[in-house]
């Protein structure tokens, strides 16, 4: 037996060993398509500047293992030169193939520097399109048009625009060893940002002395919906071993309605009145109706001072004009605007000798002493081990807010809220679609004049909060009129459209039929309504078709259009399911689709 076959219900891998081993095709079921355009093997090794490809290596065994449950097809071979064992297996897992390598060597001496090829990916079919992990689209600069997260890497896709149909490649990886004499290569594949270095790659590889060990892993899956599909199958298997409980608690669901910040200087003439000594929250809350108004206060009150002397960040809760009560005076007045609270923890502010008990007793105190609604992070990607219990157990409702990105899968579940800081467009960070019930709005404090437009886009192209700070510790960068104007608006808008823009479906790089163009879609759990957001990242206009519906109107179903950022009402479907309209160089639109049942 020379032909060897592995399938699924989406995909067919077809192997030939009379030549040696060779992958003869890539089959797609559903569409009837052939992937790989020519026989190739299935890898490539470079040992001290020679190529051995597979089918120069010995194949020791070559069978079709399957029970009632498994099914795995197994390549044993060896390179006698070097006495390389290499393993290669395709099994079926779900709705994937899994495309195993697995080496190692018997070295006489020191270990060789081995080098791994993956040839497959370069003879795919032309018309594919590749949607790399570590840039699944890039802006005009090349760079990526997404934010990632180690913890969270994007398949690999090669897709038709035409068609919409496509090969999907999820790769796992193990980010806790990177640094450690880890074989697998996974991780190399994923970070790579160009199209061309992805499929010349040359991966450099550790093998161990004699045993097997993983050293590229590759989930296969069919697509026939672009890259919305690889997405939300990404996504699905990417939470459904995730704990969302915290998300679900009663008493810190008020949080994610929350969705303007506004961090306040305690010592700015913003809140404080130099002539009386107080702190005018009901001028600041007056003001920052401007915004369309704040739902959470982060009061900073240890800067100037802060260093000064020997004293720590929590003595100065006694600088507060009436110290403790004061504090609890400005949540009263807060809380009757329907307003919440919030004060900041400074981790880099510790004495040598205070420990985490410390720090905690510190946190319990000041929640227990306070009517405060959260504490604010600073610097923070996590929160001290055992600070949530600690909070919750002295009075629930509290929220933690860090004030960076989460960093690590378990601060996802244990955090419900965080900033993101940056500003730059066409962009977004993976996080906001993956876990939509994670509150994060949007700020970069640094900005000025043009950057706060571009700030403000980027909320609206990602559909997320504000957080407005404008006294920087002193420096004074206010928002114009007009852009406040904007971030009413969009608040107006943002909360209208809250169960679209935080349903459990949205994505980023929604597919599109002009290269100029970048989409962000949003879809209401009942699948009546959906949202995109249009950006237009030339210099020119862009008239026509814009974007296919995915899925399009049903038998009997009406779509009707409205974009709510500008009012312009040119834009219509045609076929059933491509959008069509006219969309201005570097402007943001907001197009609803509301489908109902035709009566």
């Amino acid at each position: 037996m020379n032909i060897f076959e592995i399938e699924n219900t989406q995909i067919r891998f077809r192997f030939d060993t009379v030549s040696g081993l060779c992958c003869t095709g890539i089959f797609q079921k559903e569409t009837k398509e052939e992937w790989l355009t020519k026989a190739c093997v299935p890898f490539i090794f470079e040992v001290c500047g020679k190529a051995y490809p597979a089918d120069v290596f010995e194949i020791r065994k070559a069978e079709l293992l399957q029970d009632e449950k498994d099914r795995a097809l197994v390549f044993e071979l060896f390179l006698a030169e070097w006495k390389i064992g290499m393993r290669l297996s395709v099994s079926v897992k779900e709705d994937c193939l899994v495309f195993l390598l697995q080496a190692g060597a018997e070295w006489q001496e020191s270990p060789r520097e081995v080098y791994l090829q993956i040839p497959l990916f370069r003879y795919f079919r032309e018309s594919g399109k590749w949607h790399l992990s570590a840039n699944p689209r890039p802006k005009p600069d090349g760079s990526p048009a997404l934010e990632l997260h180690e913890e969270f890497p994007l398949p690999i896709c090669c897709i038709d625009p035409e068609t919409a149909h496509g090969i999907m490649m999820e790769l796992p990886d193990y980010p806790e060893f990177t640094g450690t004499w880890n074989q697998n290569r996974n991780r190399q594949l994923l970070q790579m940002t160009d199209s061309v270095e992805f499929l010349n790659h040359n991966l450099l590889l550790r093998l161990q002395n004699k045993e097997l060990a993983d050293v590229a892993e590759i989930h296969f899956s069919s697509l026939t919906e672009d890259y919305k599909e690889a997405f939300f199958r990404y996504k699905a298997h990417i939470r459904k071993n995730m704990d969302f409980s915290m998300y679900e608690k009663e008493d810190l669901k008020w949080y994610r309605k929350a969705v303007y910040h506004h961090l306040a200087f305690a010592y700015s003439r913003e809140i404080f009145n130099y002539e009386t000594q107080k702190l005018e929250v009901e001028r600041l809350l007056d003001e920052g109706e401007a915004f369309g108004g704040y739902d959470i206060l982060v009061l900073w009150f240890v800067y100037p001072r802060l260093g000064v002397d020997a004293r720590k960040q929590w003595d100065f809760c006694d600088d507060i004009p009436g110290g403790i009560e004061g504090i609890n005076e400005i949540c009263d007045k807060a809380h009757a605007r329907g307003v919440r609270v919030m004060l900041p923890y400074n981790p880099w502010d510790a004495a040598d000798d205070e420990a985490l008990t410390d720090v905690l007793e510190h946190i319990a105190e000041l929640v227990e002493k306070t009517r405060i609604d959260g504490i604010w992070f600073d610097t923070m990607d996590s929160i001290p081990r055992g600070c949530r219990e600690r909070i919750e157990s002295i009075r629930p409702g509290v929220i933690c807010c860090l004030e960076v990105t989460p960093k690590v899968r378990g601060t996802v579940e244990e955090i419900t809220g965080s900033w993101n800081q940056r500003f730059r467009m066409p962009e977004g960070h993976v996080l906001r679609y993956l876990f939509p019930e994670h509150a994060a709005p949007m700020t970069s404090r640094w900005r000025v004049a043009e950057k706060k437009d571009m700030l403000i886009k980027r909320a609206v192209f990602n559909g997320t909060g504000f957080a407005i700070w404008q006294d920087v510790f002193g420096a004074w960068l206010p928002f114009d009129k007009e852009q406040k104007a904007a971030l009413k608006k969009w608040k107006q808008i943002l909360l209208a459209n809250f169960d679209t823009y935080f349903g459990s479906d949205s994505m980023p790089l929604y597919p599109v039929l002009r290269e100029e163009l970048y989409i962000n879609a949003f879809y209401h759990d009942s699948g009546e309504e959906e949202i995109y957001s249009v950006y237009n990242a030339s210099d020119h206009a862009v008239d026509g078709a814009l974007f296919r519906l995915y899925p399009p109107p049903a038998s009997g179903e009406k779509i009707r259009i409205e974009e709510l950022w500008t009012g312009e009402s040119s834009f219509s479907i045609h076929q059933g399911k491509i959008i069509s309209g006219t969309i201005e160089p570097e402007r943001i639109y907001i197009l609803k689709m509301t489908r109902r049942k035709k009566v």
